[in-house]
């Protein structure tokens, strides 16, 4: 599977690239906050919520919120975009958006983040009578609500 284009820290980078310093204090106290959501036909799905959502979250833990959801926000535009030619004709994306904590250092030890974005898996299309290939919890919902006339 072709894995697109992701966001890392600005920069966008091959999603095989990805990688998570092991002294970033995500990855060594889970000092993380994470968001996911989808796209349907390709685009992102209900950004607006999964924006405040994740603003508020920053707010909750300290971090910039209103400038890190931003760069969120442009940045799942942007990776909609980037990686239009890598998912399969009907399938849509899982997109994870994972803030971490950072690197603690006494020079700057107050919060920062690294931000990445990147599919977390193809999710595959949805027909006219609800089957799809995809067994997640979402598509599960989403088969329920195309079955409901949603």
């Amino acid at each position: 599977m072709n894995q697109g284009i992701a966001y890392l820290n600005g920069r966008w980078i091959d999603a095989a690239d990805l990688a998570i310093p092991v002294d970033d204090l995500g990855f060594t106290r889970g000092a993380t906050v994470v968001e996911a959501l989808r796209t349907f036909n390709g685009q992102p799905f209900r950004v607006e919520d999964h924006m405040a959502r994740l603003r508020r979250s920053l707010e909750i833990v300290g971090w910039r919120a209103a400038e890190l959801a931003s760069e969120a926000k442009d940045a799942v535009a942007e990776f909609a975009k980037r990686n239009a030619t890598a998912v399969a004709s009907g399938d849509d994306w899982l997109i994870g958006v994972l803030l971490l904590r950072g690197r603690w250092t006494t020079a700057n030890p107050l919060p920062c983040a690294s931000m990445a974005i990147r599919c977390c898996s193809p999710v595959g299309p949805i027909s006219s009578k609800g089957a799809s290939s995809c067994a997640s919890p979402m598509c599960d919902r989403r088969r329920q609500l195309l079955a409901a006339g949603a």
